[in-house]
């Protein structure tokens, strides 16, 4: 039985990658906007640009080590992309028609889906999360750092951090006075630069 549940996961999680030859032109023009082309702009980081080929398709280019990969998986229809730790290639996904987010390495031969998870209903105490501010740990892969809503109010004010493996978790937070405009991760994956209406902080994994 437990093998059998192994090959389930080992399927579903699974990655197929392709590696492609990636050619710099000085003067070939790129145009994703155009209505035949055959592939359009998913998403970018400093480092990666990803193209969508079909919804089970993708293609990751990495600046860094200018390699390109199409990548393939039953998983990657309706994701959304969230947050990147882009030293080690990890990426956080949101399918908001399933309610469940899915964590990944997209890194060659290496690629594969490493969780698929939802934040309990209840762990908020009656606060809303955000979706659009929500990043992963380096340190630890069940913590993430996310942002934090008054359902009244629908003003982000709280940034915390969870473990999504802790029944009983004690979450971390910080409150701000005013309203949260914006969160940038630093060099270090686990440090964020925060800013509100009144003041612009640092703050470390501690929070």
């Amino acid at each position: 039985m437990t093998e059998t549940i192994d090959a389930e996961v080992e399927a579903t999680m699974k990655i197929e990658a392709e590696a492609m030859d990636l050619c710099l032109s000085d003067t070939l023009e790129v145009d994703f906007r155009r209505g035949n082309s055959p592939l359009t702009l998913h998403w970018i980081t400093e480092r990666h640009t990803c193209l969508k080929k079909d919804p089970e398709t993708i293609i990751v280019i990495d600046l860094k080590e200018m390699t390109a990969w199409r990548l393939k998986s039953q998983l990657l229809p309706g994701l959304d992309f969230i947050d990147c730790i882009t030293e080690t290639n990890q990426f956080l996904f949101l399918d908001l028609e399933r309610e469940r987010y899915c964590r990944a390495v997209l890194d060659g031969v290496d690629s594969r889906f490493t969780s698929i998870f939802s934040f309990p209903p209840d762990a908020f105490d009656g606060e809303d999360l955000y979706y659009e501010i929500l990043f992963m740990s380096e340190s630890k892969e069940c913590e993430y750092y996310l942002s934090l809503s008054d359902p009244e109010e629908h003003l982000s004010r709280r940034v915390a951090r969870f473990s999504i493996n802790n029944s009983r978790n004690n979450m971390h937070r910080c409150s701000f006075p005013s309203k949260m405009l914006d969160i940038k991760r630093l060099a270090d994956p686990d440090s964020f630069a925060i800013a509100t209406e009144d003041e612009l902080m640092l703050c470390s994994r501690s929070l």
